[in-house]
């Protein structure tokens, strides 16, 4: 106990007072300092673009799904779709309404044109539509700006593994040419389904995928929970991780989700948390506390800035958040899992330096 005390003194108090499931990001060309290596395994690791391995090709291997007893959980696995945040000017001081729109869903649980069940991936385009993965409804919708009801953009026949099926969808990208990325988690495959297809193509097999996301170039960056790392597609070059499961700073532990921002480094959430970063550099993650939070670059604590009443079905509340998004003006989407609704918090840029938007 005396070298627990000493221990925790030797930290800042800003860390002392932080709770057990941080977020640890690696500063470029910056260690961290071994109490931080040692604090638990719910993190998110930022790896800068220049400290990533170089490049190197592994076999595929034979992957075989052998333990679904953990699993990233629906309420914690990173954003990692890349947002349409590249004209969001989201400053340091903006805030967000804390009373949330339901765009999406909030219509009970099924497979109705106006229900969601169990969703997890979310991704909001350009136009402001809404695309949501429902796990047990085994399909990707999609909700247009201002609609009441979805359509059907991929999958909704049914539990399977045909090129037409999905069983438990945890990820989404949608490119420019509205092309799907599917992360098919039960079926140990990603899928590309084509816009207007009836129908996908397994572009990865044997990957126990949860999160994806997509680089400047249209490559796949593509967690293995199972594997402990992140690879970059159609190259397998290993970019996170693969170095067994562990908490030392070149392992990963449960790696959930994948974020790339606009200087290409990665985002990793380990066993927790989705994130989006945005142009200023500030993480927001939704925690398994019902909170979105938010952490501005090169600070060592978070602040709450939606949901600080707890879960519920409230217009306040968030229930099991499991992804969230940005629109182009910087407005926050967020999927809840237990009341089956996607909400959007409208921001207020008022406090905001007019000349950066």
């Amino acid at each position: 106990q005396r070298q627990q005390q000493q221990q925790q003194q030797q930290l800042p108090l800003q860390l002392q007072q932080q709770p057990l499931r941080r977020l640890l990001q690696l500063p470029r060309q910056q260690q961290l300092p071994l109490q931080l290596q040692q604090q638990p395994l719910r993190r998110l690791l930022q790896l800068p673009r220049q400290q990533q391995p170089p490049p190197q090709r592994v076999g595929a291997g034979n992957k075989k799904f052998t333990n679904n007893s953990h699993k990233c959980s629906a309420s914690s696995s990173l954003t990692s779709q890349p947002p349409v945040i590249h004209d969001d000017c989201i400053c340091e001081s903006a805030t967000w309404n804390q009373n949330g729109v339901t765009v999406a869903g909030w219509n009970g649980r099924g497979s109705s044109l106006n229900q969601l069940d169990e969703p997890l991936g979310l991704f909001v385009d350009e136009d402001a539509a809404v695309y949501v993965a429902g796990t047990l409804n085994f399909r990707v919708v999609k909700w247009a700006s201002g609609a009441s009801s979805d359509q059907v953009i991929a999958g909704g026949n049914g539990e399977g593994n045909q090129n037409n099926q999905m069983k438990y969808a945890t990820k989404i990208i949608i490119d420019k040419n509205g092309t799907i990325f599917i992360c098919d988690h039960m079926n140990m495959r990603v899928q590309r389904w084509f816009k207007n297809d009836d129908h996908g193509q397994t572009i990865i097999e044997n990957i126990s995928c949860w999160g994806l996301t997509l680089d400047k170039e249209k490559l796949l960056y593509v967690s293995d929970w199972k594997k402990r790392r992140i690879t970059k597609r159609p190259s397998e070059q290993i970019t996170a991780g693969g170095n067994g499961q562990g908490s030392a700073l070149n392992q990963l532990f449960y790696p959930c989700d994948v974020f790339l921002d606009q200087d290409q480094s990665i985002f990793v959430a380990d066993d927790g948390n989705q994130l989006v970063v945005d142009q200023m550099g500030t993480a927001y993650v939704v925690d398994y506390g019902n909170h979105v939070v938010r952490w501005l670059k090169d600070y060592a604590s978070d602040s709450i800035i939606i949901s600080q009443h707890g879960a519920g079905n409230g217009t306040d509340q968030l229930s099991d958040p499991t992804d969230l998004a940005f629109d182009r003006q910087g407005n926050m989407y967020v999927v809840n899992r237990a009341n089956r609704r996607v909400q959007m918090f409208t921001i207020d840029k008022s406090s905001c330096d007019r000349s950066m938007y």
